[in-house]
C-alpha cells in the first residue's frame, strides 16, 4: 500500500524527500484512497522501511514526513494517526499536525528519544 501512497505526493512533498523518487515507477491508485483514510497505524509507515530498506534512517524519516504531510493534506476524514520515527521529525510536520482539526487520537513514537523539531 506504501507504493500507492508515495504515487500520489505532490511536488511539495516529493521536494521533502532528499533523494529522487520518481513516482512514476509506481502504479497510479484508480481513485484517491487518501479522501477516504480514516486511520493511519504504524503498518503503513512501517511500510516505508520495509519498502526502503536499502536506504538510511534519514532517508526513510523523511519518506515518512512526506507522507504524513500527503495524508494531512488529502484526508479529509482522517480521525486516528499512529506515527513512529527513528529520529528528528521535521517542524513543518509537527505544525501540519497541529493544524489539521479533524485528528481525534495522535501518537507519535519517537524510537531513538531524540527530541523533535529540526
Amino acid at each position: 500500500m506504501s507504493y500507492q501512497y508515495i504515487s500520489t505526493l505532490n511536488d511539495e512533498e516529493q521536494a521533502l524527500i532528499p533523494f529522487k523518487i520518481n513516482p512514476l515507477n509506481y502504479i497510479k491508485p484508480l481513485f484517491e484512497y487518501t479522501s477516504y483514510t480514516t486511520s493511519v497505524g504504524y503498518y503503513l509507515l512501517d511500510g516505508v522501511q520495509d519498502l526502503f530498506s536499502e536506504e538510511d534512517t534519514i532517508f526513510i524519516n523523511a519518506v515518512r514526513c512526506s507522507l504524513v504531510k500527503m495524508l494531512l493534506r488529502t484526508s479529509r476524514k482522517l480521525k486516528n494517526l499512529t506515527i513512529r520515527f527513528d529520529g528528528v521529525i521535521r517542524d513543518k510536520t509537527i505544525k501540519e499536525l497541529c493544524r489539521n482539526t479533524t485528528i481525534v487520537s495522535l501518537s507519535i513514537d519517537n524510537m531513538n528519544n531524540e527530541p523533535f523539531g529540526s
